[in-house]
This record gives structure tokens, C-alpha cells and sequence, in this order.
């Protein structure tokens, strides 16, 4: 099997940074004379994070919400969700306005936007309607935009694998099926699509066919609330637990707005606002937990730990004490929400393509934040492990956090700006069979065959009971009436019995449960003329929002004989399919991933585009992409944000950011391999500032100590020194204006030394200690070592033992075979913000710099704008530098490690694509 390599569609695309990260938690907050706040700039203190995006989909546009649909925010203002949203959206948006192209004369922005939307959920305490409600109020909130779409967020998964990994078995000529499992923070979204070189979903030739999805409320949120309650559960006395049970279960039906807080005893009240207000937390330490575990095998030890501190009393208004949560207890509550909520998503999906399923399923994809949980994976092995006997899911090695965002970005080029033979997939496309079950005056409902009037519908290998099969293209017949002919066991003499519904694991029709249906509100029509043809005809028209109007002609119209139409006309109801594109004269493209946890967005245009397919086929390029996962993060930032530029105007500053970066990393290491040899050396004395002549130069004087060994490897970093002295003549001249920016020959440059930066550390891995916590009794640590490469967040790690404590703060280069791991601090330092939730790495910028006459030292953020004194990132890190330019002395020095492999994160082999 060949290997993940990702394509420039993926290093190229990304989406946009705000705040100095690529999502924004979906979280608001209003002040009085402050106005209102999203994201990482709420300050923790928000009004709306969880289901104001779900609770979207049951307004319908244009009625006002009822007065428990509303929420009174922080500035006094009661706000629906519609409220919510847009404001959410327009502060959203606000962001990166002047990335986005300018009004024109209608007041339109010049751009088509395509939304990410979960998957029609089909359960009982969410409307009928709520997929289109949820699309009409969306399409309302961006109606500045020239147009707005929807893609289901498995299928912006599934392009993501395709087109940005390129796995092998979605791209050969051989028929294939993916099983695709999105789990967020709010939905968990499954399905199944068919990929074949001949399989056509529309006239178009496109080449993926969705056969069976299905969606769920239950998510990472829904995780966070059932660790809360068994924290809350776990200290709480046994004459309580039982009142605990039954006002978790009020207040589930609080968050549905079945049942008003204020009508509950103050018990339960208390309980409702400490379960509240500890949500949050249990989210953040379940992050941080599953941040430290190293060994997802469901039989393996779990007894990493994170401390959080839970009310004593839940019950009551009372003191927070700390306790522990272990992996163990996180897996317990993981496992039931994945038996009692999450396995029978799975299963309905599967055996809802059955039918159509040749073989077993090739290929499993996962995404979405709670998915970096690798017991989702191996419990998915564990329980379909026959349905998966060659598909365990595919491993990238990163955070499934983006891989919605990319893959919206990849379908939005395709949809809109695709080359000859490239045409879009998943376009007014059906996602389930449409089913109907008929029966006349009370008799038991029956799966019955149909057939399709002048065969416009394929009927081939559908099976008793379906109308529309999966994967039908309904772009070709907007509000024209398709037909089918039924004979009925006896006419319906007084009202006839009907149900459009989605795949039943069962084949009786009796067994169809209703949470299945797509016509909950209208499931009997009652006859008025009783005229009969043998057969009755079955009319479906179905509008571009999805909406689908039946009548059912009992006896069909002859004008030559003056016979006229009986029949009678069913209400509308919406189907499960994906929105329709229209080829639009556009030059601009947002992918908008709005997640009821963290949203996020990608920029694209025609330009774009062009020089990305352009980029592709240059092997100079996919190496500079191909070379990224080796290189340490300071440097993989730099050369990430190179290459995802496509103004040419800025290519040079990028590219001279890139070198900058990459020359920092090999001089502070090489230093640092010279220093930690010989503590004498005075290298650093004329050392002023981080630029190419001083780093440079920092480099050579290293090596020519020797350094060419130790922690930047086990060969010379630089090995064409006439073309490292070329780039830094033309970097610096040009930067001086000495000589023109436009020049092809900054790829070469940033190519060179990205390779030589990643060949520095062969064997070895960047990174710190996330984690260093005492063993009982003896006196050593434990902890987990995280490799710090390419981009956060970061998810490959080792677990360790040591004979001291290690701050998370001193940056680490750690040679696993030997367990020697060195320090470059306080060249380089991490800083670890709640606020942001991912760690943010220092590089040292000038040794000497004076503010307001106090003399400090200066650091640069790796991949946001900005800089920062010594002193503002950590009160000891001045004393640091200084002791390394007098003493000559690393923060934390060498340590030795007992470092264990990284395990398989899967039950058994993890399949190699």
C-alpha cells in the first residue's frame, strides 16, 4: 500500500487564522457598551455555546420564536437562535472582511459560499423540517453573498480523503465503498458512498455516489455533559444519586425546551446551574486528557489523570473541591455514550446500503474534533469488525479537527471552478432511498414493487418498497412530476394509508419505525371520488429546497373519452438531499464550516485555484508539501504560511519569513550542539538579532566548532554552502531594494533549506514535556512527550520516565533510540494559553531590547504576527537568557528519558494507505 502523502490542496488551502488559530469555538457574548464577542475573545464568560446552531433548525423562517425559545444574554436582551447565529456569522465573517472581495452595485458580495450542514437528523425530539429550516435561516443570515449551498459534512469528509490525501482506494479505477464517520462537538454524522470509474450520478459524469447516511445530536458536547455528571455522581452520596439521575434527566428535557428551568424545585435548579457551569471544564480536561494518552487499545492501562475541581454538593450552591478524572473513568462514559447512542447510528447506515453493497466496505474515514478520541476507531473495529474486516480507518497522523474546512474548500473549487472531466460530485443528490409503504382502509401497510413511468428513474436491484433509490441526481427534474405505477391489494375505498421513510433494518413493514418517516405530519389522505384504475399512479415533484409534493392518481385522465383525473394530493415534506449548484459567473469561494463546537473558514478564488494546479504538477513544490510533517514546528509555521500565499506581491515576504524560520532552527540548534560540548565557546557574544547575516553566521561559527553531530543530527545541516550563500545575498538585497523581489528562485531557496531543516533532525523529534507527574513512591516522573512537528494540534507523543520534573515550557529535542533529550530554551520557549487551547512557541528575536528605558529581551510568536518581551511570556525567562549568554547554560540542560515506542493506535494493524 502506498503511503498518505497530502496534496497542495491541503498544504496550500488552510483555513483562515483568526485569533492565531485556525477555528473559532462557537461561543458568544453580549456587554453592555462592549457590543458583542465571539470565539477565543469571549474571555471565558459566554452566553450562548452549545445548540444555538441545532436550535437554528427549529425556527421557521419568518415566525417568531416563542418566549422559551429565547435566551436573555449578558446585556439584558432575550435573543433566539436566529439571533444568535447571525450575530455569531456576521462577527464570523467580520473577521476576514478584507479578504473578501468588495460589494458590487446589487450590494452583493461576489462570492459563492457552500456551508457544511449535519446530516437530516432523524430523531424524535427534532422537526420534520428542520433541514430546510435550517437552510433558509443560513441562506438568510449570508443573503450578502451571491450564493449560498450546502454540502453534508461526511461528504465534505470524503473530498477532503479523496482529492487532499489522495488515498489509493478512493482514487483507482475499482469500485469501492467508504465508511464515513464525522463526530463533532454537536452531531455525529454517518454514511456510506459508492466510488467507481463508471458509476454516474448525474449527467455530468461525476464519479462518487452517496447510498445511506444518517446523523445524530450526540457528540462531543454530549460527552462533556455525561463526565459532568458522573463527576458530579461519583462523590455524591448513595441517598442522592437517584435525585441526581432524575434531574439529569429534567435537565436533558430543559436543553430539548420541553420543560422551563424556573417550574423545577430549587434542587433541581441547583443542580441544572452546576452541571452548567462545569461543562465547559469537563470539555477542556477531556482535551487535556486525551492529549496525554499515548495507547488507545481499549484493553490497554488507562490511568492518566487530569485534576478538576466539582461542586461538593451538587444539589446546592456550593464550594468546588478537586478531584481526579482518569482515562479509564473517560473511557467508561465514552464506551456507554458510543453503546446507548452512537453504535445504532452506525449500524442503521450499514444496513441501509446493504442492498446495494457488493462485498464488504473497502475504506473507513473519520473526522471532527471528538474524533481525535482514538477509542471511537477501536470500538468501531470492535463492534462491525466483519463489516470492516479490511477498512480499519484511516490514521493521518494529525488532528481530524480540519478536515471538514479542507474539504469544503476542495468542493468548492470543484463545484464552481473545475477543469474539463473534473466535475462536482454530491450536487442535488439524494443520500437515502426513498421508500413508501401503502395500505387501503386500515389494512396493515405493505412494501410493494413500483415501476418507474418511461423508466426516467433507474429501478435496477432496488428493492421491494423503494420509490427513489440512493444516490438519485434530481438536478435534471426540478419541479417536474416523476411517476410510478403500484398495483394495491384492494382500492382505497375511504383513505389511504402512506409512509415515505429511509432504509429499515427491518425487511417487515410493520417494523418501520416512525423516526424513520420523512412525512410525519401527513400520513392518510381520505378519498372523495371513488373511481379506480387497476393500478394507481404514485407522483412525486420535488423542488430545489429539497421539498417533495405526492399525489396519488387513482384513475388516470383520458380527454378522449372524457374521463377525467382522479386523484388526491398529499402535503409537502422534505427528502433527504444535497443542495443544488447553479453555474455561476463567480471568481470568489468560501468553504464555511459552521460547527455547533468550533467553526472555521476557507478563502478561495479563481486565481487561487489556477496557481495551486499550477504549484501541483512542479516537483519543486509537492517536495516543499511533501517535507512538512518531518519539520519542527517553528519552522513547518513559516514554510506553511509560504506556501499557502497566492499574492504574488507577497510571495518575497513569506518566503524570506520561510528561510528566516528554517536558517533560526538549524543556527540555535547548531549553537546549542556546540555549547552543550563545550561551555566555553563565546559564539553568542556578537549575536544581536535573528536575521539571515547574524544567523548565518551563527550557523558557520558552530560548525566550525564541530557541530555536526548531537541534536541537529548525525551529518553536516547545510551541505551546499555556495547556495546558502546565495539565498541570504539575494533575501537580504532584495529585502534593502537592491535588486528586483520578483524572482522563481525563492521556491529553490525555501525548498533547500526546508529540506536541510527537516534532514537536521533525522531520528530525532521536536517537541516538550506535556506532562510530568510523580510516580508514587518512588522517586522518579512520568509524563508524555509531544512531537512538536509541522502544525498543532499536536497528536503524536511518546510516554516516558525520568529521574526529574520537566517544565512544559522548555522546548526539547529528544532522540527516542538513545532517550537524550536536549534543551533549546531560551532560544526557544512554549507558552501554554487556556485561552487558546494549543500551545504557542517563542523563538528568541533580539538579545538586547530597550523599552521605555528598560532593557529586555525580544521574542517572535512562530505562527502568529506579532512580538513579545521576555518578561510578558514568563517572569523567568529574561534570567534564562541571560543565563545562556554568561554562563552559557540551558533551562533544563540534558535529561535522560525512558521512552516506550509510540503504540499502534488501533486494536489490531492499522491498515497503511
Amino acid at each position: 500500500m502506498a503511503s498518505i502523502s497530502k496534496t497542495l490542496w491541503i498544504t496550500s488551502i488552510q483555513p483562515e487564522t483568526i485569533g492565531g488559530q485556525p477555528f473559532v469555538p462557537t461561543t458568544i457574548v453580549y456587554s453592555e457598551g462592549e457590543g458583542v464577542a465571539i470565539g477565543h475573545d469571549t474571555g471565558g464568560a459566554v452566553d450562548a455555546s452549545v445548540g444555538f446552531k441545532l436550535a437554528l433548525g427549529d425556527i421557521r423562517p419568518g415566525q417568531s420564536p416563542v418566549t422559551r425559545d429565547t435566551l436573555r444574554c449578558s446585556d439584558g436582551v432575550p435573543r433566539s437562535a436566529f439571533e444568535l447565529s447571525q450575530d455569531f456569522l456576521n462577527e464570523l465573517l467580520a473577521s476576514v472582511k478584507t479578504k473578501l472581495p468588495p460589494r458590487d452595485n446589487s450590494g452583493s458580495v461576489n462570492a459563492c459560499v457552500v456551508v457544511a450542514e449535519p446530516l437530516k437528523f432523524q430523531v424524535e425530539d427534532r422537526t420534520s423540517d428542520w433541514l430546510n429550516n435550517y437552510r433558509r435561516n443560513v441562506a438568510r443570515i449570508l443573503g450578502r453573498f451571491q450564493r449560498v449551498e450546502f454540502l453534508p459534512e461526511p461528504f465534505a469528509v470524503y473530498q477532503y480523503y479523496k482529492y487532499g490525501l489522495r488515498i489509493p482506494k478512493l482514487a483507482d479505477r475499482t469500485k469501492r465503498f467508504a465508511l464515513i464517520l464525522d463526530m463533532g462537538g454537536g452531531t455525529f454524522d454517518v454514511c456510506i458512498i459508492e466510488s467507481t470509474s463508471e458509476g454516474d450520478v448525474s449527467s455530468t459524469g461525476s464519479h462518487s455516489k452517496p447510498l445511506s447516511a444518517n446523523s445524530a445530536p450526540f457528540a462531543g458536547f454530549h460527552l462533556d455533559r455525561q463526565i459532568a455528571l458522573y463527576l458530579l455522581k461519583k462523590n455524591t452520596p448513595d441517598t442522592k444519586k437517584r435525585d441526581v439521575e432524575r434531574y439529569y434527566e429534567q435537565y436533558e428535557r430543559t436543553l430539548r425546551g420541553d420543560l422551563d428551568v424556573s417550574v423545577l424545585r430549587p434542587e433541581a435548579q441547583a443542580f441544572i446551574a452546576n452541571i452548567e457551569a462545569l461543562r465547559p471544564t469537563c470539555e477542556q480536561k477531556k482535551i487535556e486528557l486525551a492529549n496525554i494518552i499515548t495507547n488507545w487499545r481499549l484493553g490497554a492501562e488507562k490511568y492518566e489523570r487530569v485534576e478538576i475541581n466539582v461542586p461538593i454538593d451538587p444539589l446546592a450552591e456550593s464550594e468546588l473541591a478537586p478531584t481526579e478524572l482518569y482515562g479509564h473513568q473517560m473511557y467508561a462514559v465514552f464506551e456507554r455514550v458510543w453503546n446507548t447512542k452512537l453504535k445504532s447510528v452506525v449500524k442503521r447506515v450499514i444496513h441501509g446500503a446493504s442492498d446495494r453493497l457488493k462485498g464488504n466496505i473497502d475504506v473507513s474515514l473519520i473526522s471532527g474534533g471528538s474524533a481525535n478520541i482514538g477509542w471511537l476507531a477501536n470500538l468501531l473495529i470492535r463492534d462491525f469488525g466483519e463489516d470492516l474486516a479490511e477498512a480499519e480507518p484511516v490514521n493521518i497522523g494529525a488532528s481530524y479537527q480540519d478536515v471538514v474546512a479542507n474539504g469544503l474548500a476542495i468542493e468548492c473549487a470543484r463545484r464552481h471552478f473545475s477543469a474539463p472531466n473534473d466535475a462536482p460530485e454530491f450536487v442535488a443528490v439524494t443520500y437515502n432511498p426513498i421508500r413508501l409503504l401503502l395500505a387501503s382502509d386500515g389494512s396493515d401497510l405493505e412494501m410493494l414493487r413500483f415501476k418507474s413511468e418511461g423508466e426516467v428513474v433507474d429501478m435496477k436491484n432496488t428493492q421491494p418498497g423503494d420509490l427513489v433509490p440512493s444516490s438519485h441526481v434530481f438536478h435534471h427534474f426540478f419541479n417536474q412530476p416523476l411517476r410510478w405505477r403500484v398495483r394495491l391489494p384492494a382500492p382505497p375505498r375511504r383513505y389511504l394509508d402512506y409512509l415515505f421513510c429511509r432504509p429499515s433494518s427491518s425487511s417487515k413493514a410493520d417494523e418501520v419505525a416512525l423516526d424513520l418517516a420523512y412525512n410525519l405530519e401527513e400520513r392518510r389522505i381520505h378519498t372523495s371520488v371513488k373511481k379506480f384504475d387497476a393500478k394507481t399512479t404514485v407522483e412525486l415533484v420535488v423542488r430545489k429546497d429539497g421539498t417533495a409534493i405526492p399525489k396519488f392518481v387513482y384513475k388516470l385522465e383520458n380527454k378522449r373519452g372524457g374521463i377525467e383525473e382522479n386523484s388526491e394530493q398529499g402535503k409537502p415534506f422534505y427528502i433527504d438531499m444535497t443542495t443544488d449548484a447553479a453555474d455561476l459567473p463567480t471568481a470568489n469561494y468560501v468553504g464555511l464550516d459552521f460547527g455547533t463546537s468550533n467553526s472555521s473558514i476557507c478563502l478561495l478564488s479563481s486565481d487561487k485555484i489556477k496557481l495551486v494546479r499550477r504549484r501541483s504538477s512542479s516537483s519543486q513544490w509537492r517536495s516543499l508539501s511533501d517535507v512538512l510533517p518531518e519539520m519542527p514546528f517553528p519552522a513547518a509555521s513559516a514554510v506553511r504560511r509560504y506556501l499557502a500565499e497566492h499574492d504574488t506581491a507577497a510571495i518575497f515576504d513569506l518566503a524570506l519569513e520561510a528561510y528566516e524560520a528554517c536558517l533560526a532552527v538549524l543556527a540555535y540548534s547548531a549553537a546549542a550542539d556546540v555549547l552543550y560540548e563545550n561551555k566555553a565557546w563565546r559564539g553568542l557574544t556578537n549575536f544581536q538579532h535573528r536575521a539571515l547575516g547574524p544567523l548565518k553566521a551563527l550557523l558557520l561559527n558552530s560548525m566550525k566548532e564541530g557541530c555536526v553531530r548531537g541534536c541537529i543530527g548525525d551529518r553536516s545541516p547545510v551541505e551546499d554552502m555556495e547556495f546558502l550563500d546565495e539565498a541570504v545575498r539575494d533575501f537580504t538585497e532584495s529585502k534593502h531594494h537592491q535588486r528586483s523581489k520578483d524572482s522563481p528562485k525563492w521556491a529553490d531557496y525555501v525548498q533547500e533549506i526546508a529540506r536541510a531543516t527537516a534532514g537536521a533532525l533525522d531520528g530525532k523529534f521536536f517537541g516538550y514535556c506535556a506532562t510530568s507527574n510523580p510516580i508514587p513512591f518512588e522517586d522518579r516522573f512520568e509524563g508524555t512527550f509531544k512531537i512538536a512537528h509541522d502544525q498543532p494540534p499536536f497528536v503524536r507523543h511518546y510516554k516516558y520516565t525520568s529521574t526529574k520534573a520537566i517544565d512544559p515550557t522548555v522546548a526539547l529535542v529528544l532522540a527516542p533510540k538513545s532517550g537524550k533529550a536536549r534543551s533549546l530554551t531560551p532560544f526557544l520557549v512554549w507558552r501554554h494559553d487556556i485561552k487558546d487551547g494549543q500551545p504557542i512557541c517563542y523563538v528568541l528575536d533580539r538579545v538586547k531590547y530597550s523599552l521605555n528605558r528598560s532593557e529586555d529581551f525580544q521574542y517572535k510568536p512562530c505562527h502568529i504576527a506579532g512580538k513579545a518581551l521576555a518578561k510578558d511570556i514568563n517572569p523567568k525567562l529574561s534570567s534564562a537568557v541571560g543565563t545562556l549568554l554568561s554562563e552559557r547554560r540551558f533551562v533544563a540542560g540534558e535529561v535522560d528519558l525512558e521512552v516506550k515506542e509510540i503504540e499502534e493506535i488501533y486494536e489490531r494493524k492499522t491498515v497503511d494507505y
